[in-house]
């Protein structure tokens, strides 16, 4: 699974730094495949939804 939230980072007051969001962008989430021997993408499916509302895994199975 591939969030793309498109945060602004920017120093916070403890030194560190913290992630901003446009509420006008919610980001988007991607499902998406990958050959394992070139690393190339071979497809991706849009999750709906808001990208904190699921971070579940996902089963493989055999299948072609």
């Amino acid at each position: 699974m591939a969030v793309e939230d498109c945060s602004i980072y920017r120093q916070s007051g403890n030194g560190g730094y913290e992630g901003f969001r446009d509420p006008s962008d919610p980001g988007l989430r991607y499902l998406r495949a990958y050959d394992i021997s070139t690393g190339n993408m071979v497809w991706q499916n849009a999750q709906e939804g808001s990208q904190e509302a699921n971070y579940t895994g996902v089963l493989a199975t055999a299948g072609g």
